[in-house]
């Protein structure tokens, strides 16, 4: 009896355009069974002020069975502005999980960037896919991103663990107790400032963003333009955002980025915190400050923050009783196409101490 070899279904690539949004919310249904608005990629992949998404589609007829992404950013590398890219949305069907749909994918994408005059692609991945990142898409890993927690409440931690929930009220009394004593919570706002809520970015952001990028050598462009696509006009979920500024004038010093996401708990997220490099930085520690209350306020259980340890922000993380989770940092890939250009050379991207990265600069949140 002579066996029959399966043919494979044929495989076309191709750059995805607008319309194609139903069919990314109809892959993502498939996949992972979540629904995802069209409104979200058209935010996402459309409204970017940076610049449309450019992204690759693989289909075997009409059927989309994989999609690879690249969102554009405006960075100020070494004082100079360029266009880079993060790598985001890379997904196959679990029946066209080859490395040779993969791979076509990645080429096709490379192909695209070259002729679109992107500087550089960066991105994140966990331990799983640092290696797969390395050796087929040709990244260099900078160096993993610290994530830390920080428990504002042990009972439900404990609740999740024990099947007797009045156990978990007697054994998290005690231990909430001496959280708190150790890591107060007050915050003290700075003399002559004022910590206000606000709704929107104006013009003193874009004032605040030009004092600010000369700290970093690498960092997202953070101009009021961006935080407002990013944070304000947000279809998936909602934030919260403070600044304070000063009393007389009105000048923003800093300010910061927060939501609320429910698992099995109620988690504190930190999204973004920018204040003037400083030795005592004490507009970032009235941040942190007004942030961790809000989020205590609505039961948050832990609030999870991004911050790279040579920050100037980490020292106050951690004097707020902030914990590095073990191996459990997020590592950022970078990948050169203008490789003669020396604001983006190697050597002064591969240096991880010039970067400047936060939770909000990842798509890691993106979905609620």
């Amino acid at each position: 009896m002579t066996s029959r070899k399966v043919r494979r279904p044929s495989l076309s690539f191709r750059l995805g355009k607008e319309s194609d949004i139903p069919l990314l919310s109809g892959l993502e249904r498939s996949i992972s069974g979540a629904t995802v608005s069209d409104s979200y990629w058209d935010w996402k992949y459309y409204k970017n002020p940076a610049g449309h998404a450019l992204f690759v589609l693989a289909l075997t007829g009409e059927r989309v069975i994989g999609r690879l992404a690249v969102i554009p950013a405006r960075f100020s590398v070494g004082g100079q502005e360029i266009i880079g890219a993060q790598e985001v949305d890379v997904t196959v069907a679990e029946d066209f999980r080859r490395l040779d749909v993969l791979l076509s994918m990645i080429n096709l994408e490379r192909e695209i960037l070259s002729q679109e005059g992107i500087g550089f692609t960066y991105g994140f991945t966990v331990d799983s896919t640092s290696t797969i990142a390395q050796t087929l898409m040709g990244k260099t890993k900078i160096g993993a991103v610290a994530r830390l927690v920080k428990i504002l409440n042990v009972r439900p931690h404990i609740e999740n663990r024990l099947s007797f929930g009045f156990l978990s009220g007697i054994i998290s009394l005690p231990i909430n107790f001496v959280l708190k004593a150790i890591y107060p919570q007050k915050f003290e706002t700075p003399s002559r400032k004022q910590i206000r809520k606000i709704t929107r970015f104006d013009s003193r952001f874009d004032d605040l963003w030009q004092r600010v990028k000369n700290d970093h050598n690498i960092i997202v462009t953070r101009n009021s333009t961006y935080l407002n696509w990013r944070y304000v006009r947000a279809v998936h979920r909602t934030y919260e955002i403070f600044c304070i500024e000063d009393e007389s004038t009105g000048a923003v010093e800093g300010f910061i980025v927060f939501g609320l996401k429910k698992d099995k708990f109620l988690i504190g997220e930190i999204f973004e915190i920018l204040s003037l490099k400083t030795e005592d930085d004490v507009i970032a520690r009235s941040l942190l400050g007004v942030a961790l209350e809000k989020m205590r306020q609505k039961k948050a259980a832990v609030v999870r923050c991004w911050m790279f340890e040579h920050s100037h922000i980490f020292p106050e993380l951690t004097r707020a009783g902030f914990i590095q989770r073990k191996k459990k940092g997020r590592d950022i890939m970078f990948r050169n196409f203008a490789v003669h250009s020396k604001a983006i050379s190697d050597v002064f991207v591969k240096e991880v101490g010039n970067w400047y990265i936060t939770k909000g600069d990842s798509d890691d949140e993106y979905r609620s």
